[in-house]
């Protein structure tokens, strides 16, 4: 499929915008100017402040996944939707992602893509949808085996333990977070006993920042480089571009 749009890696642009630190603009132009066709408009209509060009292009291509996109391909491609605000276009691509994985046998990706759809409805403060995707994302991370990084699942760990705490069950949410503090490095002692000493269900939050994961319900891939602002909503992509003095 990236052959033939152009595409030198839609991955790359999702990496792109989801910088802890925020994107750089420029970043995007270098990645536009590697690629062609389709692709090139698409990130040219991210550069632009017109949302509903943003939104076709998008929509493009999604066309164009329909027909030889893989499951990784729709899940780099949820995680743009969701770095540019279209919360239904992330959900709908995530939702493509875990189901090609599924029928695939492709379990970490099908994790990775049920993660994504918890962080989005946890962002809803759906937390009964958003555990049940945990779940599935954990079942499904389980079922890879070895194959998984520990740190793919304390994540799924930490969110779902924020999310049960949330819903008030916090023998739940406990035992996520034991389950998270289980999987620090062994060489961490500091941080494991530190985690003991501050572990408690009001404090569901500092803790889960601590292991490093506060990103699943904060998402800073919605920051922007710092010299340019983008402002958003839950229901759509509202840009204000600025640039600060």
């Amino acid at each position: 499929m990236n052959h033939e749009l152009g595409i030198p890696s839609l991955s790359l642009l999702a990496r792109a915008l989801s910088r802890p630190n925020g994107c750089d603009p420029q970043q995007l132009k270098s990645i536009s100017l590697q690629a062609s066709g389709p692709f090139s408009s698409f990130i040219s209509a991210l550069l632009s402040t017109d949302e509903n060009q943003a939104q076709n292009k998008l929509a493009e291509m999604a066309g164009i996944l329909a027909s030889s996109g893989s499951s990784r391909d729709w899940l780099d491609l949820g995680q743009v939707a969701c770095a540019l605000y279209f919360r239904r276009a992330a959900e709908e691509y995530f939702m493509k992602s875990s189901d090609l994985a599924r029928e695939r046998g492709e379990w970490l990706i099908e994790s990775s893509a049920c993660l994504a759809l918890g962080n989005l409805y946890s962002q809803d403060e759906d937390w009964e949808r958003a555990v049940q995707f945990y779940k599935k994302a954990l079942s499904r991370s389980e079922a890879a085996g070895a194959g998984q990084g520990a740190a793919h699942i304390q994540e799924i760990l930490v969110n779902m333990g924020r999310a049960c705490h949330r819903q008030g069950d916090f023998t739940a949410a406990r035992d996520c977070y034991s389950k998270a503090i289980h999987l620090l490095n062994e060489n961490d002692l500091a941080g494991q006993n530190w985690t003991r000493r501050s572990f408690s269900t009001r404090r569901a939050a500092p803790f889960a920042r601590r292991l490093g994961t506060a990103r699943a319900w904060h998402h800073p891939w919605r920051l922007w480089h710092p010299s340019i602002r983008c402002v958003g909503r839950r229901d759509g992509w509202r840009a204000v571009w600025s640039r600060r003095a």
